[in-house]
């Protein structure tokens, strides 16, 4: 189903790589294109949400003529606007 994502959620002191790294693992052998990452050991919920989308990572990398045995250089965290106003973060590792 396109309308499914797959969830990870964490209750840690801090949302570390390797919690994106294994979403992202996740996401790859499930086929699944959007995932999100939730920490709940946080003052507030959106602090501890990361929202990861495979298809833009696998984009990037085919526009740069990468495999994806080699990891990306780009950088994380474009901030964006969820539907109902609240911030979260695009995760592309």
């Amino acid at each position: 189903m396109e309308d499914t994502l797959i969830l990870e959620l964490k209750a840690v002191d801090v949302l570390l790589p390797i919690h994106q790294a294994q979403l992202l693992t996740y996401l790859r052998l499930s086929g699944k294109q959007v995932g999100i990452l939730i920490n709940f050991n946080v003052e507030l919920l959106k602090l501890g949400t990361k929202r990861m989308v495979a298809r833009i990572l696998r984009a990037l990398r085919d526009l740069r003529g990468e495999s994806e045995d080699r990891p990306s250089t780009r950088s994380a965290g474009q901030r964006v606007s969820g539907n109902n106003g609240t911030e979260t973060s695009d995760v592309v590792a």
